[in-house]
């Protein structure tokens, strides 16, 4: 964050689209792969949306946070991925709603699998 302040002076953008949750059957799911998950996908796009707020606030900027659809339709084998998935769209309305107030623009876009 801060390289990228220092280089280009500001921060007109942010897409967190970064991680994976394993796709493990909702019984064979551990505690520690569940969490790790969640770790990386979530709460590493609310940190690093955290970080670049100020930024994307000076710049009126915008954040996108991705997701994928499993979240519309959870089976078990992709539980934790389809629980992940709900959360960021959550923390994505939460901080749109943060956004009106603060001119900064944020949206969410759930990834659809291909069909190949």
């Amino acid at each position: 964050m801060n390289t990228t302040l220092e280089r280009f002076g500001r921060i007109d953008a942010l897409l967190n689209i970064a991680g994976a949750v394993p796709q493990i059957d909702l019984f064979e799911m551990t505690d520690q792969k569940w969490h790790a998950g969640m770790e990386l996908k979530l709460h590493g796009a609310r940190r690093l949306t955290i970080r670049a707020w100020d930024a994307l606030k000076q710049s009126r900027g915008s954040v996108v946070f991705m997701s994928g659809s499993a979240s519309l339709d959870p089976k078990p084998a992709f539980a934790a991925v389809a629980a992940t998935n709900a959360a960021i769209t959550a923390l994505a309305k939460a901080f749109a709603e943060q956004g009106i107030q603060d001119g900064v623009l944020v949206n969410s876009s759930k990834r659809t699998p291909s069909p190949h």
